[in-house]
């Protein structure tokens, strides 16, 4: 099935209204759910607009920001993200990590996932020491090479390919592993391993970034995705916001972004939710503008850089040892337009104070 919205709010209204019309009631591992018959693929015209403003769905207005500044700096310690949102520790192995985080898939792809230590923010594989490390495996010198003994960064390899040909059809990010997904270990003595038991298997597979008319599209296919709590909570954000920051790096305008759901579901205690949220009129929720961030980062260092710069602010407004009026002062740090507003979603979170956002979009969502 085929849906065409021009922003996430329209998208989740139209998509609620199609899984009470089409949708069937199945029960999947032992929990009823409705689902869409066959596979859906959404088009969002603006994706820009990535912010949920239908009341009904009490959007988490902080989690995308968050779960966007994980990604892009290859975590998946649930240190930070469990700060905002508790029960994501549920969805863990061990309480710590999330084994499928996107992050290391993304930034490191081929990295031994549960392997990693904390430095300043980030989080590195222990391959990649090549220092000496103290009792508590922090490291005082390391480097983050682009590919490291079959480690890739594949979010350079999208930035490098489009340097090597703008009409390039392969920048693609593959998130399914099938060496750490599929299996418990390898074969041994002739035999199989058996499958892979765990709370932690990606529903994303795979991230395609195209040049279309000039413009950065986005495609994202997925295996599974929850509509309330996956598609319309971070998915869309995090996948946009990235369409957004590569399409800046490469130096072309955002484009469409198109979302394909192999199976499109609402769990059984969510489907009065979605039923109030398909009475709303898909064309309640217009953009009313087209913002795109004036960026400063033209390549994937200085992107990182920035990353590094909001990772150091977050930690120091989580662990509340600065007053707002310090914090504030430090917001005169960031200097581009995307990550000032992004740190300023994050001191509004943590101190409550109101702020003026330079998109428009988050100054209605955020005040109203």
């Amino acid at each position: 099935m085929y849906f065409q919205a021009e922003n996430l709010s329209s998208a989740l209204v139209m998509l609620c209204k199609g899984l009470m019309e089409s949708g069937v009631d199945v029960t999947r591992r032992g929990y009823q759910c409705r689902e869409f018959p066959g596979a859906v693929l959404v088009e969002i015209t603006n994706p820009t607009d990535r912010y949920v403003r239908v009341p009904e769905r009490k959007w988490n207005k902080t989690l995308g920001w968050i779960e966007s500044l994980w990604l892009a700096r290859g975590d998946n310690s649930l240190e930070m993200p469990a700060s905002y949102v508790k029960n994501l520790v549920n969805f863990s192995d061990d309480g710590k990590f999330m084994r499928a985080g996107y992050g290391p898939r993304i930034r490191r792809y081929g990295d031994n996932f549960e392997s990693m230590v904390t430095l300043s923010g980030q989080l590195l594989p222990r391959q990649y020491k090549n220092g000496k490390a103290d009792d508590n495996g922090r490291q005082t010198k390391l480097r983050k090479p682009t590919t490291y003994q079959n480690v890739t960064d594949q979010l350079r390899f999208v930035i490098e390919k489009f340097k090597q040909d703008i009409d390039t059809r392969e920048a693609v990010i593959t998130i399914h592993d099938p060496i750490s997904d599929n299996f418990n270990g390898n074969m041994e003595d002739g035999e199989q391993a058996p499958i892979l038991l765990t709370k932690d298997t990606p529903c994303t597979r795979s991230i395609h970034f195209m040049i279309v008319g000039g413009k950065m599209n986005c495609y994202v296919d997925m295996r599974s995705n929850d509509l309330i709590w996956g598609f319309s909570a971070v998915n869309v954000f995090n996948f946009t916001l990235m369409q957004e920051y590569v399409a800046a790096i490469v130096g072309v305008p955002v484009g469409k972004y198109y979302h394909k759901a192999d199976n499109l579901h609402v769990y059984k205690d969510f489907i009065p939710l979605a039923e109030e949220i398909a009475k709303r009129d898909v064309n309640s929720y217009p953009s009313g503008v087209n913002f795109s961030y004036k960026t400063t980062f033209t390549s994937l260092d200085g992107f990182d850089r920035l990353i590094d710069q909001l990772s150091r602010y977050e930690e120091l407004c989580r662990c509340g040892k600065f007053d707002e009026k310090e914090l504030k002062e430090m917001l005169n740090e960031f200097t581009d337009e995307m990550f000032l507003d992004w740190a300023k979603v994050i001191y509004r979170y943590w101190t409550k104070q109101a702020v003026e956002f330079r998109n428009p979009l988050l100054n209605e969502l955020f005040i109203g």
